[in-house]
């Protein structure tokens, strides 16, 4: 009789555990359909910023200036856009925002990310990302 409520409650002990990991393990459902393939090389210098898009953009470099306290700059398949102008057609959109330590992206559309951060501390940094987040270091 012991044996059979030890067996039960283990049993349920493991039945919670996995539970309550399933639970916060998904951040977001994005069905495979809803996003769009892209890779982008994103590069910094002292003051500038540069994104060289290798594949699903109608662009191939963009380049812009950094300042201090400057607003996130929306990129989308067709390039540098503003949230409101952003075409509904275009695949992709996603802000990128720099900081003296960090670049940090938001994912807004076709991605199967939120945000991704990464650190920048020296004059010069190079990461690729695509729409499943970032692909290595380069």
């Amino acid at each position: 009789m012991l044996y059979n409520i030890i067996n039960i409650h283990r049993s349920l002990f493991c039945i919670l555990t996995v539970s309550i990991m399933s639970c916060g393990t998904t951040s977001k459902n994005i069905k495979s359909s809803e996003v769009e393939p892209f890779t982008i090389v994103v590069e910094r210098t002292n003051d500038e910023m540069k994104l060289t898009c290798t594949n699903g953009c109608s662009w191939k470099d963009l380049k812009f200036n950094i300042k201090e306290n400057q607003n996130a700059q929306a990129i989308d398949e067709n390039g540098m856009t503003t949230l409101l102008e952003s075409s509904k057609a275009s695949g992709f959109l996603f802000t990128i925002e720099t900081t003296q330590k960090e670049i940090s992206l938001k994912g807004l559309k076709g991605t199967s990310w939120k945000e991704l951060k990464f650190n920048c501390l020296e004059n010069h940094c190079k990461q690729t990302l695509n729409h499943n987040g970032m692909s290595g270091n380069n």
